[in-house]
């Protein structure tokens, strides 16, 4: 197993626990934000196409040096 399919089994476990969650004020299903770094795994094709097919599933990744 690559690191990118790690990357990407804890995906699907984390949509799959929140698959069916829903915001208590508004009624609506919740939209996961992940905050990634920019470690490789993070960027590797299975993920990217994993996320381009989960659209309540959104990325951000973070900055590789601090600002300033």
């Amino acid at each position: 197993m690559t690191i990118g399919d790690r990357t990407l089994a804890f995906l699907k476990q984390i949509e799959r626990t929140y698959r069916d969650a829903v915001d208590a004020a508004t009624g609506k299903p919740v939209e996961l934000h992940l905050v990634m770094d920019n470690y490789a795994a993070h960027k590797h094709q299975n993920v990217r196409e994993w996320l381009a097919k989960h659209p309540s599933s959104r990325s951000t990744s973070s900055r590789r040096t601090p600002p300033g």
